[in-house]
């Protein structure tokens, strides 16, 4: 997705669920706000998104930013293409 496309996506509140059983909710909201919660155990923490380069960049409590492309895969989920992470936890669907 281009830049224009990942804006649109988080112009309105979204959530994301990872594919790993368990895994990670993550909350967009418009203005660059972040807030991620683990589903299986009460660990939450708070960051936040920008779009950079044509691609989506995230920043959470701690931590620096982590950039990568994000791909629309069809069906109300995305693939976002961050290093060191496995797959499952970079497949992520919408949820309704």
């Amino acid at each position: 997705m281009n830049a224009s496309e990942i804006g649109a996506l988080f112009k309105h509140p979204i959530q994301l669920d990872s594919a790993v059983h368990g895994g990670l909710t993550y909350r967009f909201t418009p203005g660059g706000d972040l807030a991620v919660q683990m589903r299986l155990l009460v660990l939450r923490w708070k960051g936040g998104w920008r779009v950079a380069d044509d691609g989506l960049c995230l920043w959470l409590q701690g931590d620096r930013w982590s950039c990568g492309a994000l791909y629309r895969l069809g069906g109300g989920r995305y693939y976002f293409d961050l290093p060191h992470q496995g797959q499952d936890y970079n497949t992520l669907t919408v949820r309704r």
